[in-house]
């Protein structure tokens, strides 16, 4: 059977870094610490970091976690998700909170060199699972760095991991567990210099959007504060490609897709998708609604009709099952289901996601792309070549807009 990867992309072969990049200098890293915030801004993002390399990750460390402990334990941290395979949130929400990502290194790398040894600065991590990531920047020496997630299990994983971590790492994490528009956010008034946010944004309205970045950020970060979110993007599906080539600003899609799933195996997550339509939606629908309705369950390799008339499905959708689904065979499959879901996805490209957050009043400092296995991209031309070598997120690093403060509070 040679089934074809829809969510789980082949790992990159990606170009090998160069020596002069392997880490900063230390005359890099005193300009940094004396010149603060502005020459973070302007701080490059390496091309390639592969932080399982002890030499790479060392000297992003607090110098005061330099023992070989310390290193240790960080690089323990870096193996969870370096590279990983996407999994469910949550051990029991069964997918309803979204997936987890491998860690997105290059950034990573970027974020522990622009704030090591910050002892004065917090840090705020939105969505972030089970929390390697806030783990690891608190291991490059900010005074605190807090996690929220909306998943009791990956606040139980976050608070089982920081056990495992030396006590002078543990003081400086904290949890905030719930929906990030209901927590309780006094005590980090005008206190927070960076926000981390990697699964979020893509899941909002655009009324919650405007709550985002008119109310809750401008309350809790400072003026100097760096922004950096990623976001799901449009080009590992090319179904949106004409879409966007007509409504460029267009970031929100109903979608329809037709997804296999064999039971144990690939975590019992969709592992092939016969089709994939897609339309610009204009109302504000919520992305976290969908409809699934099950068209087969496969017993012993046979595929089970689980509706009783092709007819209750549209023109387009018959015509589809008949062409792209009735043909396949299956072998050495006990149990599976095919499934036809429809649901309206937010993806942004660099173009649109900036000019969200320029609308906000803060400046786009840099856009990067990511792929599959986490790591930073050069990709053009975007829509072309296999899916898997694709950009599968976009990103942008962000600060308030400084010659006045044009936060809306």
């Amino acid at each position: 059977m040679n089934i074809t990867s829809y969510f789980l992309r082949s790992v990159l072969v990606s170009a090998v870094l160069t020596t002069s990049l392997h880490a900063m200098c230390s005359s890099e890293q005193e300009a940094l610490e004396s010149q603060g915030d502005a020459s973070r801004a302007s701080l490059p993002i390496i091309h390639r970091a592969d932080l399982t390399d002890q030499s790479l990750l060392k000297p992003v460390l607090s110098s005061s976690f330099q023992s070989q402990d310390h290193v240790e334990a960080a690089l323990q941290i870096v193996c969870r998700t370096y590279e990983s395979k996407p999994a469910f949130v949550g051990k029991s929400s069964h997918g309803k909170n979204g997936m987890k990502f491998p860690m997105h290194p290059e950034i990573l790398h970027w974020i522990m060199t622009a704030f090591r040894d910050a002892k004065e600065k917090i840090g705020l991590e939105i969505a972030g699972a089970s929390g390697e990531n806030s783990a690891l920047l608190a291991f490059a020496g900010l005074g605190e760095v807090y996690l929220n997630d909306i998943d009791p299990d990956e606040i139980k994983t976050f608070e089982t991991l920081k056990l495992s971590l030396p006590e002078d790492v543990r003081s400086r994490l904290k949890s905030i567990k719930g929906d990030f528009f209901a927590i309780e956010t006094s005590e980090l008034i005008d206190k927070v210099d960076f926000i981390l946010c990697r699964n979020f944004l893509h899941f909002l309205t655009d009324k919650q959007i405007e709550k985002l970045f008119s109310g809750i950020l401008p309350h809790i970060t400072t003026l100097e504060a760096h922004l950096i979110f990623s976001v799901n993007s449009p080009y590992t599906m090319d179904v949106f490609k004409s879409s966007l080539e007509e409504h460029p600003e267009a970031t929100r899609f109903k979608v329809t897709r037709s997804l296999l799933t064999i039971f144990g195996y690939n975590n019992d997550m969709p592992c092939h998708s016969f089709f994939n339509t897609a339309s610009v939606c204009e109302e504000d629908v919520d992305p976290l609604g969908f409809t699934k309705t099950t068209l087969y369950e496969i017993r012993d390799s046979n595929f089970i009709p689980a509706f009783n008339d092709i007819s209750q499905f549209t023109p387009d959708i018959q015509e589809l099952i008949k062409t792209k689904i009735m043909p396949y065979t299956i072998d050495d499959v006990e149990e599976g289901r095919i499934t036809l879901v429809t649901n309206t996805l937010r993806v942004y490209t660099p173009q649109n996601l900036s000019r969200i957050f320029e609308q906000y009043g803060l400046q786009v400092k840099e856009t990067f792309l990511i792929g599959n296995n986490g790591h930073r991209l050069d990709s053009n031309p975007l829509w072309e070549g296999d899916l898997s070598e694709r950009v599968q997120q976009v990103g942008v690093i962000a600060q308030w807009i400084k010659d006045k403060d044009t936060r809306q509070r």
